[in-house]
């Protein structure tokens, strides 16, 4: 009788102890991420939206329940710029392996309503605070947000635009831009200016490619009469556009991200007055297999409670 009760009592300890260990979650939450160039440009009245993809090393931990998430802000390091935000949707995206550990992959999508003029951000955080009192500060890398009153132009119109995508560094760089211009004022349009809308591009140069045909992937430094570098410094601009052309402008890195899309702002000048004109993002390239280095993570540990 008395060994049947020990055995019976003998099972239900290990079964607690069993299903301790099974539920048990790790004391520390581990959340990463990977630097990106973030940007948006939209019109004034909308609503602007960020998708930051966060690294988690549990399944559902608190920080994904979006009730439980009372603010969140995108701020400089020293806080003198500071951006309200919502969460929009929390979604698991699936599982990775980062140091031999599984980390589980959510993307964030945050919106930003009611800004009217531009934000960079060099060094950008992402703070989320909890109703609970606890908060996360991630370095999240680069945003750049663009207001635009419209993306319209009566004197020029873009007829064309193409990226040209080469492997720098193991990462796949947006090196250059392909853009067809169409003069429709019947004046003289001098373009002053053409600046990818990321505050870590600019277009350094700037070649006229009528007529030729020029593939994607094609190296860059075939078309230009010196070796591409993603430092090279800017040309002054002062391109005359006659009925249609066709330029390819290069493309330089502050810092060198990513970008697979951006928009464009081209400033111009027409009757001695001058003019810009924006056009809206635009998708150059999707990478389906991206490979990210380990170093570009960095781990941050906070209370699992």
């Amino acid at each position: 009788m008395y060994k049947r009760i020990g055995l019976v009592l003998t099972v239900i300890v290990i079964g607690i102890i069993l299903a301790f260990i099974i539920t048990r979650k790790p004391k520390d939450l581990i959340i990463t991420t990977v630097k990106e160039s973030y940007n948006t440009c939209s019109l004034i009245s909308e609503n602007d939206f960020i998708e930051i993809n966060l690294y988690i090393n549990q399944k559902d931990p608190m920080i994904t329940d979006k009730q439980r998430i009372s603010k969140v802000y995108i701020t400089d390091k020293d806080l003198g710029t500071v951006i309200n935000a919502k969460v929009e949707s929390i979604d698991l995206q699936g599982k990775i392996k980062l140091e031999n550990k599984d980390f589980y992959c959510y993307k964030f999508i945050f919106v930003i309503n009611n800004l009217k003029s531009d934000i960079e951000i060099n060094d950008a955080f992402l703070q989320i605070h909890f109703f609970n009192n606890k908060s996360l500060n991630i370095n999240i890398g680069s945003v750049s947000i663009y207001k635009i009153d419209n993306f319209d132009s009566s004197d020029l119109r873009i007829i064309n635009l193409k990226g040209i995508v080469n492997i720098i560094n193991n990462k796949k760089t947006l090196v250059g831009i392909i853009i067809g211009l169409e003069n429709k004022s019947g004046g003289e349009v001098i373009i002053k200016d053409v600046k990818p809308l990321d505050l870590n591009l600019y277009c350094s140069d700037w070649i006229n490619v009528n007529g030729k045909n020029i593939n994607s992937n094609d190296n860059i430094s075939n078309y230009l009469d010196y070796k591409y570098s993603i430092k090279n410094s800017k040309r002054p601009f002062n391109i005359k556009v006659q009925e249609k052309e066709y330029f390819l402008f290069p493309l330089s890195y502050k810092k060198h991200y990513e970008i697979p899309r951006c928009g464009l702002k081209i400033t111009y000048e027409i009757y001695g007055k001058e003019k810009k004109m924006y056009y809206e993002e635009f998708q150059f390239f999707i990478n389906h297999e991206r490979f990210i280095d380990i170093n570009s993570f960095t781990f941050y540990h906070y209370e699992n409670n």
